[in-house]
């Protein structure tokens, strides 16, 4: 058994402050154990201790100890709780400030948890599967949210995430299917590759100003999506960034977009128009595949290049306007077989 804090009441509501309190009298205070039995910790060389590992038939709610052989436990290890999946909640104290790679991945009974606020580090993976987590908050020291750190947590509806947040890895809320809320910080100046990927419920979400780039299937399959703010000055819409983001019926490109990348509004089936932004310079293959409600598109003179099968597919697709001369976008094309697919019935317009 370790001590994890002396309170009050024997029902343990109020912590008693050693360092502030002053007694004037006789009193009583009462110790708060807990079975440490199933938990193994290894001593750092800054003479803290983590935990390292936890049988894996570990059930209910586990209380983390802030002190283990009267010395802090600071952090808590890589794998330490990884695939305990009969866990429901974790309490962590105050003490704690990193949590390592992949420490409850594969909780997927883990229903409650709160991280404490002094925290300086989150590894990556660190809840991927945990499946049954419905919220949570990350604490205002972290601003970094490594590579798979939700992944597949796909019972979350909300994730709260403050303005110290510089940098989203990869993959890190992909397959957050129930993910309803979320406040990307205007911080925040990386946004990972597939890293809202399959948040299916996801409805409107703002860009950050910072962001240059959207990464390769940053939104893809996030079906429910229906409203998205880009930045002022958005550069590029890279590979499959919203690839069958069916709920998309329009989109305002910025007038500082340089590059749509290969498919990447692939399978959009509910867009409509798109009028592509004057300092346009490159259409990738297959950016509009089989956009089956794209009725008009425009596409702006400041175009240098244009793959191939950019509306392949595109049955509903009645007029394209090209704002340049025809054997100047004949130049262009290059013989890239750009309009292989269209409907027969599409007209295409040159003005220039």
């Amino acid at each position: 058994m370790s001590i994890i804090g002396w309170y009050k009441e024997n029902a343990f509501l109020t912590e008693f402050d050693f360092d502030n309190e002053i007694v004037t009298g006789n009193m009583e205070v009462y110790a708060r154990l807990v079975d440490v039995s199933m938990l193994s910790f290894a001593l750092k060389e800054d003479n803290t201790y983590e935990i390292t590992d936890a049988d894996i038939g570990f059930e209910g709610n586990i209380v983390i100890p802030y002190k283990y052989k009267n010395i802090e436990v600071t952090g808590i290890g890589e794998n330490a709780f990884l695939n305990c999946a009969n866990i429901s909640g974790v309490e962590i104290p105050q003490s704690v400030k990193w949590i390592g790679n992949s420490a409850f991945s594969g909780c997927y009974n883990l229903t409650d948890i709160v991280l404490p606020d002094g925290l300086q580090s989150l590894g990556s993976a660190a809840f991927n599967g945990c499946s049954k987590l419905t919220t949570i908050e990350v604490p205002e020291t972290i601003t970094t949210l490594e590579s798979k750190i939700f992944q597949n947590c796909r019972g979350l509806t909300s994730i709260i995430l403050h303005e110290n947040i510089d940098y989203i890895g990869n993959y890190a809320f992909k397959g957050c299917s129930n993910l309803e809320n979320l406040t990307i910080p205007q911080s925040v100046t990386y946004l990972g590759i597939e890293a809202l990927r399959q948040c299916s419920k996801l409805r409107s979400i703002t860009i950050p100003q910072t962001i240059t780039e959207l990464s390769q299937a940053l939104f893809s399959e996030c079906t429910g999506l229906y409203e998205i703010n880009l930045p002022e000055n958005l550069e590029v819409i890279g590979t499959s960034a919203f690839y069958k983001c069916t709920g998309l019926t329009s989109i305002n490109l910025p007038s500082s977009l340089k590059e749509i990348k290969s498919t990447a509004f692939s399978s959009c089936s509910g867009l409509q128009n798109v009028n592509l932004p004057n300092g346009l310079r490159t259409l990738g293959y297959a950016a509009f595949q089989c956009c089956t409600g794209l009725t008009s598109v425009t596409i702006p003179g400041s175009l240098t290049s244009i793959a191939g099968l950019i509306f392949e597919r595109c049955s509903s697709l009645q007029n394209i306007n090209i704002m340049m001369s025809e054997s100047r976008f004949d130049s262009v094309a290059n013989r890239s077989n750009w309009d292989k697919g269209i409907p027969d019935s599409c007209r295409i317009n040159y003005y220039g």
